[in-house]
């Protein structure tokens, strides 16, 4: 994560002028997308998926619904 991070600042800071805002937005959303789907993947056990969406702050119904259904 930390080499991906140096490589995006860099990217950013480099076309940040050119392309426009909703472009580098969309990227943004794609790429938290993609890190959450990382890290949702060894969490197949439901506990540890509403433990883990717990601490990203999702609300407890939630999180039980959707620790229940794996």
């Amino acid at each position: 994560m930390v080499e991906l991070n140096s490589f995006l600042v860099g990217w950013i800071a480099c076309y940040r002028y050119a392309a426009r805002r909703s472009e580098l937005q969309r990227l943004d959303e794609w790429i938290r997308r993609k890190l959450r789907c990382y890290l949702l993947k060894p969490r197949r056990h439901g506990s540890s998926l509403f433990e883990f969406l717990r601490r990203l702050e999702v609300s407890a119904s939630q999180a039980g619904g959707l620790g229940r259904q794996i």
